[in-house]
């Protein structure tokens, strides 16, 4: 283990936090840096050895007097997601929203933010993804960068159903799906099921016949579907917020 690079390492996440310091986060900030330093004292009982590097530390190589081995363990963890998740603006993919979007959470703050579908789209994110929140000046306009992608795609499962590219036709009255974006009739338990979309859905995206939408709905509630895209000829119209 070598402690230089893992101080380095820390003093970079350190910068990190204090670079993206606001008022309205300096809870976070303060709560991530007294971390980095109570690391940093249990680092300094461990002894050093040059040749290793700081990801494969491994603290049972060396026989601690202590009896508290175990949370030590769970403390020295990967100094990547240590210095990743202490900066309370970085979150993890980790859900997709029934209505269009997915949910983030940063699980060292304990805080969650929701990304637009539009930004979903646009940025191409995927769960596991990691990304950091961009704020826009004194605005409360935010968006989302990628900072590293996910490697565990399947880590985190869709709950949805999905049906893309359904046009709306009208019903007794009513807006409704009935095909997928291929022409089969839409089924649920191999009986054919009519998709009503809900006037909410018909507002929020000015709806008509003809229009193109995306629909999910949850397993086994077919009857809860909600439209959560419309594919226009600029693929902007998303249920963001």
């Amino acid at each position: 283990m070598n402690k230089e690079l893992i101080l380095e390492q820390v003093r970079k996440g350190i910068e990190q936090n204090i670079e993206c310091m606001r008022f309205d986060n300096l809870p976070e900030v303060k709560s991530s840096v007294v971390k980095y330093f109570d690391f940093l004292e249990i680092l300094t009982a461990l002894p050093d050895t040059s040749a290793d590097s700081p990801k494969e530390v491994n603290i049972e190589s060396e026989p601690l007097k202590e009896n508290n081995v175990s949370e030590r363990k769970a403390q020295i963890t990967s100094i990547e997601n240590v210095s990743i998740f202490s900066n309370p603006d970085h979150f993890l993919v980790k859900e997709w929203l029934l209505t269009g979007g997915a949910i983030a959470v940063n699980p060292e703050h304990k805080k969650e933010e929701r990304i637009p579908e539009s930004v979903v789209r646009n940025k191409h994110i995927y769960l596991s993804d990691i990304v950091e929140i961009i704020y826009s000046g004194d605005s409360n306009f935010k968006d989302f960068k990628i900072i590293k992608r996910g490697t565990d795609y399947d880590k985190y499962d869709d709950e949805r159903i999905v049906l893309e590219r359904c046009t709306v036709v009208k019903q007794d009255e009513m807006l409704v799906v009935t095909h997928d974006m291929y022409g089969n009739v839409i089924k649920y338990n191999e009986t054919p099921f009519t998709i009503r979309i809900l006037d909410y859905d018909k507002t929020k995206f000015n709806l008509e016949t003809g229009d193109l939408v995306d629909i999910a709905y949850l397993k086994n509630r077919p009857e809860k579907a909600r439209v959560f895209w419309k594919h226009t000829g600029r693929e902007l119209v998303g249920n963001d917020y």
